[in-house]
């Protein structure tokens, strides 16, 4: 058997947690899905034992992880005894054991020396924060936590507050140039979802109700297979959904629409579990609807297509769910993440760089919007750069945005050529009015988002005092603007756009729209 090497952020990695390990009790290992994870803590594990006389403990919350994690030891030569909820009695006669968290916690309060002599504990997953019960009985060991994203699933108790210090040994970003992650293209649809209508549970997340009310509506429902249809047509699918119910009328719609779908959620037996997956991993264009279930533990490469149906607040659960696609597999060039959910506005890109070490020791540090600064393209809702000129996936040319004034309380919007309506516009204002049609939307939904981002554009560096100094002003020029961009409706589409001379009530509409900006009664 040939030997095994670690690659070189992962031999940097191993090294200084063994360093930091010396003095600290706990640490933190951080490394990106797909960068060998299980791999790097079986070898440190190899290593360990030629130097220590105590046992390792290792936990899991997965079947599924515990088996993958005995394998792994295995070829290294380490042999190492599973405790699992069949394996009643063990041997105990290795040096390493894999259990599951539960299981071990209920076995530890009948007998609180179930698992004798643990040195070193392994806690695989701890962004989790499930170990909690376990590690009051082991003290005195060392403690490593492995995760890809070390932001603890339950905000009042942070990693930090069980872990000394950390180790980052490589990001998405990182594995992407070391070429051991597949590269995606990020397209975002707008379905209409509305975060602001939805309730958030004590962990600052949007409850599975609140989230099932907007997702479930038949329209919503609908336009999840349209968007399959746009971005994922033929590819192997894995969409994540908001709850079972949501889950499967999804599923149900797209087998009405003659697709070759299925669905799996919690309430699956092992059998019936495995079976499923082995459906999805041998069905080259397999959609497999789910709910939280797969987002750990669950590695199947030949995965073409990540669709996001739902919205969420974690950006964990975001990785997570987006990083299921990341895996090599051959003739896989990219894989396709599709956000229903309008989830990179709040959490950004999945390959972007992330200071995992500061939201580590800063847990409580507000994320900022967006960090990577994005630009959606109008026509495909391709994520391109904030600097690109033209989409890099249908090469739509940008408007070019108008230069601001070193004077950022300048008193008004100039109209001039710049700003006036050009083909580009109008092609692109057809263009997102047949989308909004085709998701079934109202068309003069769009002519409320005309006006709302004139006023985002054009007075985004303005303070209120400027504002009411020259309401009355402001208020006319920036009614010209809208009224250029409506009349291209109003030539494309008489009947639904009315008499262009007659429409106070979008002057009305936009007045409102001003006043709720800088809350002026």
């Amino acid at each position: 058997m040939s030997e095994i090497k670690l690659r070189d952020y992962q031999r940097d990695g191993a090294n200084e947690l063994y360093v930091k390990l010396k003095t600290n009790d706990s640490v933190l290992f951080q490394l990106a899905t797909g960068g060998g994870k299980t791999f790097v803590f079986s070898f440190f594990i190899k290593h360990w034992l030629t130097e220590n006389e105590g046992n390792v403990l290792i936990l899991v919350h997965r079947k599924e992880l515990l088996e993958q994690t005995i394998n792994s030891l295995a070829k290294l030569g380490v042999t190492a005894e599973g405790i699992t909820k069949d394996n009643k009695k063990p041997k105990f006669k290795d040096r390493v054991y894999v259990s599951m968290v539960q299981t071990l916690s209920r076995r530890l309060k009948k007998d609180d020396n179930y698992v004798p002599n643990v040195e070193l504990l392994i806690i695989d997953e701890c962004h989790r924060n499930d170990f909690k019960t376990v590690f009051p009985f082991y003290d005195n060991a060392k403690k490593i936590g492995f995760s890809a994203t070390p932001i603890s699933a339950n905000k009042k108790h942070p990693l930090k507050d069980f872990y000394k210090d950390i180790v980052c040994a490589a990001g998405i970003d990182t594995l992407l140039k070391e070429g051991s992650l597949s590269h995606c293209k990020s397209f975002t649809i707008d379905l209409g979802v509305d975060t602001n209508k939805m309730k958030k549970n004590n962990q600052g997340e949007f409850t599975y109700q609140s989230l099932t009310d907007q997702f479930k509506l038949p329209k919503m429902v609908k336009n999840t297979v349209l968007a399959y249809e746009k971005k994922c047509l033929g590819k192997k699918t894995l969409i994540f959904n908001t709850s079972i119910e949501h889950c499967l009328e999804v599923c149900n719609e797209f087998v009405m629409s003659n697709y070759n779908a299925k669905f799996l959620d919690s309430t699956f037996s092992q059998g019936e579990r495995d079976n499923v997956l082995d459906w999805f991993k041998h069905t080259p264009d397999a959609i497999l609807c789910n709910v939280d279930i797969l987002t750990t533990g669950f590695d199947e490469p030949s995965i073409e297509s990540i669709i996001v149906n739902r919205s969420t607040t974690s950006e964990s659960l975001w990785l997570q769910m987006t990083g299921r696609g990341g895996r090599l597999f051959p003739g896989k060039e990219y894989f396709t993440i599709v956000d229903l959910g309008d989830n990179f506005r709040r959490l950004s890109k999945w390959e972007d760089n992330r200071d995992w070490k500061d939201k580590f020791f800063d847990p409580h540090k507000k994320p900022k919007e967006g960090e990577s600064p994005i630009k959606i393209c109008p026509d495909c809702g391709y994520l391109n750069h904030a600097a690109a000129k033209e989409c890099v996936e249908c090469e739509h040319i940008f408007k070019k945005e108008i230069e601001q004034e070193d004077n950022k309380e300048v008193a008004l919007i100039q109209i001039s050529d710049s700003k006036k309506v050009t083909e580009d516009y109008a092609d692109d204002l057809i263009n997102k009015l047949f989308n909004y049609t085709e998701f079934g939307y109202k068309p003069h939904r769009l002519v409320h988002e005309i006006q709302a981002d004139l006023i985002k554009e054009e007075l985004k560096n303005y303070r209120v005092n400027k504002f009411i100094d020259n309401k009355e002003q402001i208020e006319k020029d920036l009614y010209k603007l809208f009224r250029s961009r409506y009349k291209v409706l109003y030539d494309y589409d008489k009947s639904t756009f009315k008499d262009f001379n007659v429409h106070e009530y979008w002057k009305e509409q936009l007045n409102n729209k001003l006043n709720k900006r800088f809350k002026v009664s």
